[in-house]
């Protein structure tokens, strides 16, 4: 019973920032589309993607330091 429990907790978080990264695509978007060139807002808007990924890297390492003190 815990182990289908956790899985249902991960997979709740899994598709809340699922969420939040379509959004934040769609928002970069939407916001830098008003230039004439197509592909600069689909470039633009992918960048949130690694960006997350450095934030979530960085985090990582933090916590884990502050776990070893």
């Amino acid at each position: 019973f815990p182990v289908t429990i956790a899985s249902a907790f991960t997979n709740m978080i899994i598709m809340s920032f699922g969420y939040i990264f379509h959004s934040t695509i769609g928002i970069m978007i939407d916001q830098s589309s008003k230039t004439y060139n197509i592909e600069t807002p689909y470039k633009i808007g992918m960048a949130a993607i690694p960006i997350g990924l450095l934030i979530a890297t960085v985090g990582f390492f933090v916590f884990e330091s502050e776990e070893r003190d």
